[in-house]
This record gives C-alpha cells, sequence and structure tokens, in this order.
C-alpha cells in the first residue's frame, strides 16, 4: 500500500489485517534525518491460536465470542465427532462421552491446554481443577486473585441465577469465587500442561436473553465486554500481551 503526501502537510494512513510478524512503514523520500524515515509494527507469532470447540450447543456465546478474537482460528465440533486435539487449545462446553474424557486428559497430561465450561449434566473429571457439587442458586461473586483474565470485566456485577458448589482441589488457584464459597473460575496445572474451569455455563434454550428462561444460567453473555474475557483469558494462556503492548506510539520517550 502507498500514499503520496505533500510537504509539510498530514494524512490518516489505515494498515488492515496485519498479519505476525514485521511490518515496515517507510517514507520514500531523502532528508537530513534518515532515522525517523522508517516505522516497525510488531506482532509476534505467539498471538496466534487454534482452538478446538467442543459443545453440542448450537447458540454457545462463548463461540461467538471466541470467532471475534483477533489472530484465533476456531474449530467447532460436537461431542461425538471430536478430530485431533494436537497443537489446540480445547474449550469444552457440553458434557463429554467417557472415551473423549480419557483423550483429553492424555491430551492435557502431556502439555496441553483446556478450557472447561460449566454445562448442565456436567460430571466431575479427574482433570477438573475442582469438585462440582450440587446445583445451587442466585450467588453474589468475588475476585479472589485479580489478573489479566477479569481485568476491566466488572465480573462482580453478573447476574448468576444458577451454579454448581464447585470446591477448589488441592494444588489449584481460584480467581472467582461466589458469595456461598462456590469456585466460579479456576485453574490448575495438570501433568505436564493447564485446565481452567468455568463456571459461567452458556445458555441454553432459544432466546438466550430471555430472563425467565430458566436454561440461562447467568447473564454472563450479556455484558459488552463478554467478548474480552476470552480474549485475555487466551492472552493468559499464551503467555502472549496485546498488540499493543509490543509496540510504541510515535513521539513516546523510552529510555
Amino acid at each position: 500500500d502507498t500514499i503520496n503526501l505533500k510537504g509539510q502537510s498530514n494524512e490518516y494512513f489505515t494498515i488492515n489485517n496485519l498479519q505476525p510478524g514485521i511490518t515496515k512503514i517507510s517514507l520514500d523520500i531523502e532528508d537530513a534525518l534518515l532515522t525517523d524515515n522508517d516505522a516497525y509494527v510488531i506482532i509476534p507469532e505467539s498471538i496466534k491460536r487454534d482452538i478446538l470447540y467442543i459443545s453440542d450447543n448450537a447458540k454457545s456465546p462463548s463461540l461467538i465470542a471466541l470467532d471475534l478474537v483477533p489472530y484465533t482460528r476456531v474449530e467447532k465440533t460436537d461431542t461425538k465427532n471430536i478430530p485431533s486435539m494436537s497443537g489446540k487449545i480445547v474449550v469444552v462446553g457440553s458434557p463429554l462421552p467417557q472415551e473423549a474424557v480419557k483423550k483429553l486428559s492424555e491430551y492435557v497430561r502431556n502439555g496441553g491446554t483446556a478450557v472447561i465450561i460449566a454445562s448442565p449434566g456436567l460430571k466431575d473429571m479427574e482433570l477438573l481443577p475442582v469438585e462440582l457439587g450440587s446445583l445451587s442458586n442466585k450467588t453474589s461473586l468475588n475476585i479472589v486473585q485479580p489478573g489479566i483474565i477479569t481485568e476491566g470485566i466488572d465480573i462482580e456485577k453478573t447476574d448468576v441465577k444458577k451454579h454448581f458448589k464447585a470446591r477448589l482441589k488441592p494444588g489449584a488457584a481460584a480467581l472467582v469465587e461466589g458469595g456461598d464459597g462456590s469456585v466460579m473460575l479456576a485453574y490448575w496445572n495438570f501433568g505436564k500442561g493447564q485446565v481452567v474451569y468455568s463456571g459461567f455455563a452458556d445458555p441454553q434454550g432459544d432466546n438466550i436473553y430471555d430472563p425467565l428462561n430458566e436454561d440461562v444460567w447467568n447473564d454472563f453473555h450479556s455484558n459488552p465486554v463478554y467478548p474480552l474475557f476470552w480474549k485475555q483469558m487466551l492472552e493468559w494462556i499464551k503467555g502472549s500481551l496485546d498488540v499493543s503492548e509490543y509496540n510504541a506510539k510515535t513521539g513516546m520517550f523510552i529510555k
């Protein structure tokens, strides 16, 4: 892409669809100071993510949110036709058959990453960082360990109508808890890999924004920054930062 500028003038120039790597922007001019004629935009390769999303829920807000995250490729599948997990972050939004649970456990134990979202019918699994208890009703929320995942989310304002009374397993860490002590967001290391548990179940049924729908356990998916929650979770999982963290604005002084 090129743009022609007259001397002593300025104009906005937007570059879209930048890919991981280094993009160089140059002024084709000879002047007294050559060093400021080149600018660079750096997007690290680590920012790319492949997601395997496993769910039988046809209307999953978490899937929509993940599709909005830049540099992220999402492959959707149901619980009966699970392809290779190799190299992917596995997000599970429905209870898995026993054989799939074994496959996922082995994948994480060997270095993979999984995010398990609470869902009706979810059972205890060895790889979960929590022990699932009975279903309970309304609860308040508290951030017990601030971090990048919940930064700027106001997750405490989520209206939770139904949730698992989950207890933290030894060696796991809780990020968000209910007022009744239920763990709502937690993680731990499982073998060489990592598992995140989210107690914020995706809504079920036809009208997921109907407050009278008993299959809507919470209204977190209605939060305008809900996609940001998933973006920040992926950045935390991959250990990569937002693109803005790798680049400085023009005119900024760096010591």
